[in-house]
């Protein structure tokens, strides 16, 4: 795996020759890499870990699906929009086209941010 920093070229990778042998100034007789992850990049994966352990099966992150104020506020009036995959479709043999329901964040910026989500109290029950 390659880490972050360098996969988003805020970093790249460097060797540095040594040239150690008196008789021989011209040839290496040694190198030293730079390591392959930084703390940067350590920070980047724990924050990447915590924002898929916050998402719901949907995809969507649950601080924001499951607060009681965000009902209303996904796709066109509550309604998903259902598309079609035609990989899916495809591998499905072609027959019956293969949908997902896929929704959208649409509550105003005027309605402010949401109150400090709590479970069980931000939340409601089904």
């Amino acid at each position: 795996m390659v880490a972050p920093t360098i996969f988003l070229g805020l970093r790249m990778r460097s060797t540095t020759y040594l040239y150690d042998d008196p008789g021989h100034p011209d040839r290496p007789t040694g190198t030293i890499a730079s390591p392959d992850y930084v703390a940067e990049d350590r920070a980047l994966l724990v924050a990447l870990q915590a924002y898929e352990a916050d998402l719901c099966r949907c995809g969507q992150p649950r601080s924001v699906a499951w607060h009681t104020d965000m009902d209303g506020f996904y796709g066109e009036g509550g309604e998903a929009l259902q598309v079609v995959c035609f990989a899916c479709t495809a591998i499905q043999g072609g027959e019956k086209k293969v949908t997902y329901p896929v929704v959208w964040n649409t509550r105003p910026a005027s309605k402010g941010p949401l109150p400090p989500f709590v479970l069980g109290v931000t939340t409601t029950d089904s």
